[in-house]
């Protein structure tokens, strides 16, 4: 596939827990946590409640056409994906 233009946008989103090599950081919580509307309209006390603050603003000013997330898990577990909006069918599992 071959792309015109556009813009390309990577986030690292949790680098204090990357540096302390955790899921999320010492006396923090889950950044998937964060993104919720009531979460994001509080004021942020920790860490990973900030940066999901700053993500959503970045991908807000952007309004990206389509947004591709790698992350990890907690525990070891099968390949998924998600996608939104959702889509009208049963995505493929091959």
């Amino acid at each position: 596939m071959l792309i015109g233009g556009g813009r390309l946008l990577l986030i690292h989103a949790n680098r204090r827990a990357t540096a302390e090599d955790r899921r999320w950081s010492k006396g923090g919580v889950d950044l998937n946590r964060c993104f919720s509307n009531e979460s994001l309209a509080a004021k942020p006390e920790l860490y990973e409640q900030g940066r999901a603050r700053e993500i959503a603003a970045a991908l807000d000013s952007l309004a990206p056409e389509v947004l591709v997330d790698f992350h990890c898990t907690v525990e070891p577990g099968d390949p998924f994906l998600v996608q939104h909006p959702g889509v009208a069918h049963e995505p493929s599992r091959e």
